[in-house]
């Protein structure tokens, strides 16, 4: 039995340490570079207030969630929560590696992107570059 708890203890700091490399940070990534400028502070605000509600709501609820259904079940029900978000990661978040804030609002404001997304039919382009950038050779930023 001794060995149960240092298997079950060393169980968790793996899973912590696999969140904190993986999709733990992927939020904040995600939040910060999404909005526009202008409204990034508020929007932030709004949705990290959003993402600890729920962290609370499910902290709240999780006990009596098992009572009433069953810890299998509720792990389940947790599962597949996660595969829906890798899916909806997948299909809708756009890669965004080596693109500047301004290459990145270009891309979420075309509209096509959505529909190319939500068809599959069309592979989404990796890059929209605004011609403003393009032409810019010094580098600068614009305004």
């Amino acid at each position: 039995p001794s060995v149960f708890k240092w298997l079950s203890l060393a169980s968790l700091l793996i899973y912590v340490a696999a969140f904190s490399i993986g999709l733990g940070p992927m939020v904040w990534l995600v939040l910060s570079e999404i909005f526009p400028a202008g409204i990034r502070g508020r929007a932030m605000a709004i949705t990290s207030s959003v993402n600890w509600g729920a962290n609370l709501l499910i902290s709240l609820t999780f006990l009596t969630v098992i009572e009433s259904v069953g810890l299998p079940k509720v792990l389940f029900i947790y599962a597949f929560l996660c595969l829906m978000s890798a899916i909806f990661t997948i299909m809708f978040v756009p890669n965004t590696k080596g693109q500047s804030l301004e290459q990145i609002s270009k891309q979420l404001s075309d509209r096509s992107y959505m529909k190319k997304a939500i068809c599959c039919a069309v592979t989404i382009p990796k890059t929209h570059v605004p011609s403003e950038l393009l032409n810019n050779k010094q580098g600068s930023q614009l305004l």
